[in-house]
């Protein structure tokens, strides 16, 4: 996990807090989007519902709780 973990931040050292669609548009010479420079928690923003990704997260806690309590990994 200590590797994977550091390969991660591996590769954010490479490629930055920009996202996928800022990279492709500098790379091919297309405008950039304007917005306000807010590129979110490093790199990721949420577009969209936020309370379905909330609730999303508390769904996928719940089963790594219970898969936890089951097995006892």
């Amino acid at each position: 996990m200590l590797i994977f973990l550091i390969f991660c931040i591996f590769a954010y050292i490479i490629t930055g807090d920009k996202g996928i669609e800022e990279r492709f548009s500098n790379a091919v010479g297309l405008p950039g989007e304007s917005e306000s420079g807010d590129n979110g928690i490093l790199g990721f923003t949420l577009e969209g519902n936020k309370l379905s990704y909330g609730i999303i997260f508390a769904f996928i806690l719940a089963i790594t709780v219970l898969i936890y309590l089951k097995y006892r990994i």
